[in-house]
């Protein structure tokens, strides 16, 4: 994560680093990744941004895929209409007692 990579970068005694706290270095690496966009995440670890799970998300949403679309499964995004009729369905289809609806339904 964030913390381990800071930790590296700090051993590495780099000449830009130089007289930074590790707390600020870790600092740098979450503005590289949330603002930035220079270093991402992929399974855990931090990675350049290209790498990441989050370019791979904004390339789909970019291209207008889902993931499963993009892996060659051929689903079809769903209109308004159908979410709003498989809510109405989840929520008919509660039990007397549930007051939440688990998100991995609402898949």
């Amino acid at each position: 994560g964030r913390y381990a990579c800071a930790q590296i970068l700090a051993a590495r005694q780099l000449s830009f680093l130089h007289g930074r706290s590790l707390g600020e270095i870790s600092h740098i690496i979450q503005l590289a990744i949330s603002q930035k966009k220079l270093l991402g995440y992929m399974k855990g670890n931090v990675v350049p941004y290209k790498f990441s799970q989050s370019m791979a998300k904004e390339r789909l949403a970019s291209e207008k895929q889902t993931k499963s679309s993009a892996s060659g499964d051929d689903l079809e995004l769903a209109s308004w209409e159908t979410i709003r009729s498989g809510l109405l369905e989840l929520i008919d289809n509660m039990h007397l007692d549930q007051e939440t609806i688990p998100l991995s339904n609402m898949k």
